[in-house]
């Protein structure tokens, strides 16, 4: 199978970050958002950016979630895209 490119992959990153390393590799996305608590940012930074063989050529932006994730979801989406805006929106 041939690796594609997807134009945003939004993550959820948490416990082991093989599949992690491995999905953003496979898929090398043109913009990157990790969704991960504040506490655990650094752990984004050492573990999982340095092995992104392809970085992606809209950034990697990172997102700490609250109570209201929808928020969280499109804030990361804006950061990505200063374009985009909601459905219906």
């Amino acid at each position: 199978m041939s690796q594609s490119s997807v134009k945003a992959l939004l993550v959820s990153a948490g416990g082991d970050l093989a599949p992690t390393i491995f999905v953003v590799n496979r898929l090398r996305p043109e913009a990157l958002c990790f969704f991960v608590a504040e506490a655990q940012q650094g752990g984004i930074d050492r573990e999982i950016i340095p092995k992104i063989e392809q970085p992606p050529g809209n950034g990697i932006r990172s997102s700490s979630p609250t109570p209201k994730i929808c928020s969280s979801v499109a804030a990361c989406c804006f950061g990505i895209s200063p374009d985009w805006s909601p459905a219906g929106g």
